[in-house]
């Protein structure tokens, strides 16, 4: 038997055994040893013992004769070890499965198919680690490419039954769902009916949090994989749920990025370029509201204190999506009805046909309006920053349509005129892009045309900051207590700062 006291004995009885399984003697003394080689290869502390075990029993299984019990009795030893105390008994199993399932004739696979697949996707979904439940997923696509084309039917039967049902069957379809359009063995016929059933049950349970990560991964796979599908109507179901249940402002950051990046994969399959949406009747924007949802739900997030990121770049991408969408096919985003939070700008002046162009396309009014109150309003400096970004972004990509930069102006005051502390680098990024926006603007418009634009704007803040002044200097006389917490507040939240303004003013 193995040695449980010496690791250096273990190597070498290990090494010998190796020799002995690779010229397949069949000799009774090889099959009493096993069990013990398979404890070892789950319970070592040494890595390299652990490996060098789980070969020999790979080995094993694979150049002797033996019976289907006595097969499945070796399966059933490195299943159990899938729920082992420690990860790294748990992933020498895994090690092992995938060299069986790499390894082993289609024809034996057949066999324990569906044993295999149930096993793995209950790692994938109850492990606790990361690295167990990603090799479980990769052990499982292989699973899928290495099956016969009556087994894959007969494991995809079994996914449409966990598909169909609500709580954690429906989560391990999903991640199931993943592998299966990971290994490319479906039909679109198959994957469109998979996804129909998925998102029927992600309806039936109103969106449930707890299902979100997992659908939507699925999602995304399927999109990756099957870009002609990103058009299809199962997708319509998902959004309906999304935003019925408005999930896309009511999610994690993670859950956020991946609606995200299904939303980018819709929009890049259509290109940038051709975002024309016949009777808004396309994909998502069939949905009533859905078009007014999404710049809600995108401004919302955006506003976010916290963001990665990856969810920072990806809001851009698709804002600037949605943007174009609206100038190609204003009716998506009319917002004469929309129970539409209410932007809080100041009245942009009219000039070059911004009026018309506000009665022609309100939901770009909104956006736009939206951005430039974000970029002048929000507290967190990061996603002001983030959003005179974005403004700056749509100036370059529509610099003929001077219609932009009234949305503009507003916020480049606040950054040109702000007096950032050298210590904040933050502060000064964004006054940098202020100056940088400024800079472009001009060349766009000309610096005569732009100095009178600007200094209106101007002359217009200093108004409205006076008017506040007096506004709160009558509180003070009229209820003193009243105003006397309010510059409290104020105050906390103030930073200190080195002004010179002079330094940061526009030259005429």
């Amino acid at each position: 038997g193995m040695d449980k006291g010496s690791q250096e004995r273990n190597m070498a009885a290990l090494g010998l055994l190796k020799g002995v399984v690779a010229k397949a003697y069949v000799v009774p003394e090889v099959y009493e040893i096993i069990d013990d080689v398979c404890l070892l290869g789950l319970r070592s502390q040494l890595p390299s013992v652990r490996s060098a075990a789980m070969t020999v029993v790979v080995h094993f299984l694979l150049n002797y004769p033996m019976s289907h019990k006595r097969m499945r009795q070796h399966l059933d030893f490195f299943v159990k070890g899938l729920s082992y105390e420690y990860s790294d008994g748990r992933m020498a199993s895994l090690s092992a499965l995938n060299n069986i399932v790499t390894k082993f004739p289609t024809e034996r696979l057949d066999e324990e198919a569906e044993y295999l697949f149930i096993a793995l996707c209950t790692v994938i979904v109850n492990d606790d680690t990361d690295a167990c439940r990603n090799k479980s997923r990769e052990v499982l696509k292989k699973l899928f490419s290495r099956l016969s084309s009556r087994r894959i039917a007969i494991v995809t039967s079994i996914v449409e039954t966990w598909l169909s049902q609500s709580g954690s069957l429906l989560l391990t379809g999903a991640e199931s769902l993943v592998s299966l359009f990971e290994s490319d063995t479906i039909s679109d016929a198959t994957a469109k009916k998979l996804m129909g059933l998925m998102f029927k049950s992600f309806k039936a349970c109103n969106g449930d949090r707890a299902w979100l990560p997992s659908v939507l991964v699925a999602v995304e796979k399927v999109h990756q994989a099957r870009k002609s599908l990103c058009l299809d109507a199962f997708n319509r179901e998902l959004w309906d749920v999304l935003i019925s249940e408005d999930i896309l402002a009511d999610c994690d950051s993670q859950s956020s990025a991946n609606i995200n990046r299904v939303l980018m994969h819709y929009f890049n399959y259509l290109g940038n370029d051709s975002l024309v949406f016949k009777d808004s009747s396309d994909f998502m924007f069939g949905i009533p509201g859905a078009g007014r949802y999404l710049m809600r739900a995108l401004c919302e997030v955006n506003e976010s204190d916290v963001i990665s990121e990856e969810l920072s770049v990806l809001l851009s991408r698709n804002i600037i999506s949605l943007l174009h969408a609206l100038l190609n096919t204003p009716s998506i985003g009319d917002v004469q009805e929309a129970k539409v939070a209410a932007v809080e700008t100041e009245e942009l002046q009219d000039c070059g046909g911004l009026e018309n162009f506000k009665a022609a396309n309100r939901g770009l009014h909104w956006l736009m309006s939206r951005l430039s109150s974000q970029a002048v309003r929000i507290p967190t400096c990061a996603r002001r920053l983030n959003a005179l970004g974005l403004l700056h972004s749509i100036l370059e990509r529509y610099p003929d349509d001077k219609r932009f930069m009234f949305y503009v102006v507003r916020p480049l005051v606040h950054a040109v005129e702000s007096a950032p502390s050298e210590s904040d680098k933050m502060e000064m990024k964004f006054h940098e892009m202020g100056v940088q926006t400024q800079e472009m603007l001009e060349k766009l418009v000309g610096h005569q045309e732009f100095l009178k634009i600007y200094t209106a704007e101007r002359q217009k803040t200093a108004h409205i900051k006076e008017e506040r002044k007096k506004k709160r200097k009558a509180e003070e006389l009229a209820n003193p207590e009243l105003a006397a917490k309010k510059k409290i507040k104020r105050n906390a939240k103030k930073k200190p700062k080195h002004r010179n303004k002079d330094k940061f003013r526009v030259t005429k």
